[in-house]
């Protein structure tokens, strides 16, 4: 067959499997939002549609020259595809199902298994006595005009543009004291222990804000935060709050991680005196990485265009798809976690810090799973008492660190909440703040937790 043939017969045929076609619906369903990517050019949109192309040629290729497993290499081509651009979504509707019909709360990754196994017995059951998959990618085709439809009649955002929300810096005032490095510890999802009393009295609540207030911190049992989405929050806090004006609550993650990110005011003011960026968390902050990426936003086009995929779902899990978290993708958290509690003061001696340091770290405590193995696991079944053994806990571990760091007075530590449980019988406005070695600063001036930026760049 030359070349002529094979474009007529395999590439234009509608009768064979289509990589191209399965993911049409996906490119149409999330075209407008690719478009308004702060990654987004037609020139990168055209090298995308010529690799999405490539892909199709290849594929349809090697089936032709393998033709003898044609059907195998059909299957396998269809199946991975469909994982790759759909598992993530068809989890949603899975889960449903299992729990309805058997009681059953499955995890992700037999959910996957049980969307891959569906997948290869309906191709069986259609392709049982002849190879096509005519009718299939009718369905694609059908499909993906349904979904540009949708997703070109979808309501245009009305946020405003994201350079004319105007920061809120607070001017901080102290006596001159002694430079020492700057250490801040966010607790993701950490609840005000005023409003757990309120949900509670239980006077437990409080022992570990007397514990910090015993040892020299200033505390704010309840420190209002404007956000509820921690990357809104933190990327507010890294600008000198952003947050009064509401509009910057709806402003698109990839936009705020370009703009206010890669680009933080707090980031660039530091750079501009000297101080050096240590970064333990679990954002970009300026220039410096994460120390683990485990928030779901795209670094670039093509990571973009695969924002919604089970590809970029699964390599944000996994650590960018280490084996060790490939089986268990929860135990990234875990290990990122430990690592912090465990090796945070270990790690800043070995950085041999300057006085002019800045360290922003960030524990996914006591946020959901509610657990750190082996040491803690949780065997209360409602949901709020989950969290409240998971926060105190997680206080518990706090003790034993930042004992560990104010050892020798070498540092100024800010403990906060990025906002508070996300529950509709708490209050997820209200988180707490704790304050070390600022004896002196003007910290009523901190109203929020996102005016923490403000003291952070007032100290040196």
């Amino acid at each position: 067959m030359n070349f002529k043939e094979f474009f007529k017969e395999r590439v234009l045929s509608i009768e064979n499997a289509s990589f191209l076609l399965i993911a049409l619906p996906y490119l149409g369903a999330n075209l407008i939002s690719l478009s308004n990517s702060p990654f987004f050019s037609y020139a990168n949109l055209a090298l995308l549609l010529l690799a999405l192309l490539a892909i199709e040629l290849i594929s349809k290729w090697s089936i032709h020259t393998f033709n003898t497993y044609e059907k195998l290499l059909s299957i396998l081509l269809v199946t991975i595809s469909i994982e790759f651009f759909y598992g993530f979504a068809l989890n949603i509707p899975l889960h449903t199902i299992t729990q309805k019909l058997f009681s059953v709360d499955l995890r992700e990754k037999i959910l996957l298994v049980i969307a891959l196994v569906f997948t290869v017995g309906l191709q069986l059951i259609f392709t049982r006595k002849k190879l096509s998959y005519k009718a299939f990618n009718i369905f694609l085709l059908i499909l993906s005009v349904v979904a540009l439809g949708s997703s070109l009649t979808k309501e245009p955002s009305k946020a405003v543009a994201l350079e004319s929300i105007q920061s809120n810096y607070q001017p901080i005032t102290h006596p001159s004291q002694e430079t020492k490095p700057v250490i801040l510890i966010v607790l993701d999802e950490y609840n005000s222990p005023d409003n757990l009393f309120e949900l509670t009295k239980d006077r437990s609540i409080y022992s570990f804000n007397n514990w910090l207030k015993e040892k020299g911190w200033q505390t704010k049992t309840t420190n209002y935060s404007y956000e509820l989405s921690t990357i809104h929050s933190m990327s507010s806090l890294f600008n000198f709050n952003l947050s009064q004006q509401k509009t910057y609550s709806a402003q698109s993650e990839e936009k705020i991680v370009v703009s206010k990110l890669y680009h933080a005011a707090l980031a660039d003011s530091l750079s501009k005196k000297g101080v050096s960026v240590y970064n333990y968390g679990i954002f970009d902050l300026g220039n410096t990485k994460p120390k683990s990426r485990l928030y779901l936003y795209p670094r670039n086009f093509i990571e973009a265009f695969l924002l919604h995929s089970t590809y970029l779902a699964e390599k944000t899990k996994t650590g960018s798809f280490q084996a060790k978290y490939l089986k268990n993708p929860p135990s990234y958290i875990n290990d990122h976690n430990i690592d912090i509690l465990n090796h945070l003061p270990s790690k800043l001696k070995e950085e041999k810090l300057h006085n002019k340091s800045f360290v922003y770290t960030h524990l996914y405590m006591p946020h959901n799973p509610f657990s750190l193995a082996p040491e803690f696991s949780n065997p209360e079944t409602d949901n709020l008492k989950r969290y409240i053994a998971y926060w105190k806990f997680t206080n518990q571990k706090l003790q034993a660190l930042l004992s560990e760091l104010n050892k020798v007075n070498r540092y100024r530590i800010i403990l906060t909440g990025d906002h508070g449980l996300r529950q509709s019988i708490t209050n997820p406005h209200h988180s707490f703040s704790a304050y070390y070695g600022f004896e002196g600063y003007d910290l009523n001036k901190i109203r929020s937790v996102q005016d923490i930026g403000s003291l952070i760049n007032s100290t040196y």
